[in-house]
């Protein structure tokens, strides 16, 4: 049975990482802001890193994933975008750190393969649009 993380309330913690692909800029500043009214947001200084088609090296996306399921403050963990990429960092991932305290992870296309780990942890995840889509 998948366990459900404590509903988000205004001004949780969000911490937003980029596991996958490249985004643009001003879609990602439009949907904090629009997150910004309502939640205390935590953003990586890698967020607007490139390497190529991902968004930075597989190390630091990976470091920047596992920080914030890390984080004891933090009740989601939101992705910038889709498109690729995240599988590349699932071996790697602290899941016993999201199965000890549960968060949701929010985000869709390539971050479909967060919520199959998730689920395999025993933890729900929310399919719905990534950051850049928000705002």
């Amino acid at each position: 049975m998948l366990r459900s993380p404590p509903p988000l309330r205004p001004g949780d913690v969000i911490r937003v990482v980029a596991p996958s692909s490249p985004f643009p800029r001003e879609a990602l500043l439009q949907g904090l802001a629009w997150l910004a009214m309502r939640y205390t947001l935590r953003v990586e200084t890698s967020l607007f890193e490139r390497d190529g088609f991902l968004a930075g090296p597989d190390a630091v996306r990976g470091a920047a994933l596992a920080a914030a399921l890390r984080d004891p403050t933090a009740r989601a963990v939101l992705c910038a975008r889709g498109g690729y990429g995240a599988t590349r960092l699932l071996p790697d991932l602290p899941w016993h750190e999201l199965t000890r305290a549960p968060k949701w992870i929010v985000g869709f296309s390539d971050v479909t393969a967060l919520h199959g780990a998730a689920a395999h942890a025993g933890v729900r995840s929310v399919h719905a649009p990534n950051v850049t889509g928000l705002g």
